[in-house]
């Protein structure tokens, strides 16, 4: 199975620590999986990494799942068109702390109909299925085995 997920960067952050760390795990474990990063900012990663990682424009041309972590990438993954699946999850809730809160494009985002919405804690699951009327599946500590099962 193919895989991306789309981030800001792959420096120093907790959130990029937990994926970088999981996936390691995971592709030492799993010879089936192509797990790729793509990143919109160039950074040294924070810890070294054992899978591919490529400029965001490559989405462009990809073919497998994509799963994006922020508003950005999360608009740019809904305009891939080669994508088979897309999942942005919400590992925090940017959108809250916006000045100002372009309803159009965040909901242009957060109800897409082709996109499953995944937050880290139920907390977090709760405050967006209330505030999008959706359906919010909960990904804890960037599980890559679950979020593998919410894009299969």
């Amino acid at each position: 199975m193919k895989l991306a997920f789309a981030v800001k960067h792959l420096g120093a952050s907790q959130f990029n620590h937990d994926l970088i760390l999981n996936t390691n795990r995971v592709m030492r474990s799993r010879s089936d999986l192509d797990i790729s990063v793509l990143f919109e900012d160039v950074a040294r990663p924070c810890i070294p990494l054992h899978f591919s990682s490529m400029h965001i424009i490559e989405g462009w041309g990809y073919d497998g799942a994509v799963i994006a972590t922020n508003l950005s990438t999360a608009e740019k993954m809904i305009r891939f068109p080669c994508v088979s699946k897309r999942l942005f999850y919400a590992y925090d809730l940017e959108w809250l702390r916006l000045a100002q809160k372009p309803f159009r494009q965040l909901r242009a985002i957060y109800g897409h109909p082709d996109v499953i919405l995944a937050a880290r804690c139920k907390d977090h699951a709760d405050v967006m299925s209330k505030a999008w009327n959706r359906t919010v599946e909960v990904v804890e500590s960037v599980d890559i085995e679950r979020l593998l099962e919410l894009v299969s």
